[in-house]
């Protein structure tokens, strides 16, 4: 089985920002992204390289996952991270 788990943050490039852990029986990714819009990229490259899961970080709420979603064209499941109320608030003062 290979995932990956895409998380945002303005300042990475995925061409440089990730990371490969193998385990038994499972590939592992960690890529960092600039934007939703490159996620979506992203994530369309894993799903055609085999990827068969993808998850986001909170940083891309509901509406950037269904946006990864349509671009995938629901090949993969998806699901994202949930932050606790407020916590999305805090989250995005750190990169503003």
């Amino acid at each position: 089985m290979e995932w990956a788990f895409l998380f945002l943050d303005k300042k990475l490039d995925p061409a440089l920002h990730n990371h490969m852990m193998l385990s038994p029986g499972t590939v592992n990714r960690f890529m960092g992204v600039t934007s939703v819009q490159e996620g979506c990229e992203t994530a369309k490259k894993l799903v055609e390289n085999g990827c068969q899961l993808i998850e986001l970080c909170g940083g891309f709420g509901e509406e950037g996952a269904k946006e990864v979603v349509k671009a995938i064209d629901d090949a993969v499941p998806v699901a994202y991270c949930v932050y606790f109320p407020g916590g999305e608030e805090r989250m995005k003062l750190l990169y503003d």
